[in-house]
């Protein structure tokens, strides 16, 4: 914690232009979802800021949306897509997690937050399960993000909220979301390797396509899904997958620890 300080206090003279980003990253204590130290927070800002870039490199003025914000490391990320008239908007189950962003990003007048009420059985156990449309206009957003959330929702949730994806994209606009996703280098690495990183044994309440780690008490802690899953979510909602970068935890090169899925809303 000392170094990780010391790095990010460092005069603006001494930074190089591509550190410029280590202006925004949090506290030590608030950077949740997996990238704790400041150099694999920064690294993750910078790889999803190229992919936001490039999936709006044809977007004026571009609208935003992040589900699963958290703390902010893709509020982050696309700040230079929206900083000349765009719009970002952060939404999450957790109430202190948008309590915290409203008031760090309070600077950003083309940022906004929403807080989500409803049932998480990992990040929120206590809130309600019924299912509630996100408070979005239909067909006003560019771009939808989302960034280690599937692998925390149960097949009926990952399928509702796939739908609510394609409710608020405009025609033609675009979805980035990761997974952890059960495809043929999962299975080649699971049958092939002794020591398997991760082992997606147990169908998660009584699912085809959505499974989890047998010794793990709350399913939704890290949930995988089939690609035949991601498929039917799709096609329920009216999505096209048309990009996949893979992840590294199958234990092969890729963008991003998770697998990193491109849909678009049909025109």
């Amino acid at each position: 914690m000392r170094t990780d300080r010391n790095f990010i206090s460092l005069p603006n003279s001494y930074r190089l232009q591509g550190l410029n980003i280590l202006r925004l990253v949090p506290n030590f204590r608030k950077r949740i979802g997996g990238e704790i130290s400041v150099i694999s927070y920064a690294s993750a800002v910078g790889i999803f800021k190229v992919l936001i870039l490039n999936l709006l490199e044809k977007s004026s003025k571009p609208k935003i949306l992040d589900i699963g914000c958290g703390t902010g490391l893709l509020a982050i990320a696309s700040e230079s897509s929206v900083r000349e008239g765009g719009e970002y908007i952060g939404l999450d189950v957790r109430e202190d997690d948008i309590r915290y962003c409203r008031k760090y990003f309070q600077k950003f007048p083309q940022y906004s937050f929403i807080y989500h009420p409803v049932r998480n059985a990992f990040y929120a156990p206590d809130q309600d399960s019924k299912h509630r449309s996100w408070d979005i206009i239909d067909e006003s957003i560019d771009l939808v993000i989302s960034k280690s959330i599937w692998t925390h929702l149960h097949e009926q949730d990952a399928i509702y909220y796939f739908g609510e994806i394609s409710r608020v994209l405009k025609r033609g606009g675009k979805a980035l979301i990761t997974f952890c996703l059960l495809d043929s280098d999962y299975y080649q690495q699971v049958n092939t390797n002794k020591k398997p990183w991760l082992v997606y044994d147990k169908p998660t309440y009584d699912s085809q396509d959505w499974f989890s780690v047998s010794n793990l008490k709350i399913p939704e802690n890290f949930i995988a899904i089939t690609t035949n899953g991601v498929q039917k979510m799709a096609d329920l909602a009216g999505l096209t997958l048309i990009k996949k970068y893979p992840g590294q935890w199958k234990r092969k090169p890729g963008y991003w620890d998770q697998d990193i899925l491109i849909f678009e809303k049909k025109i």
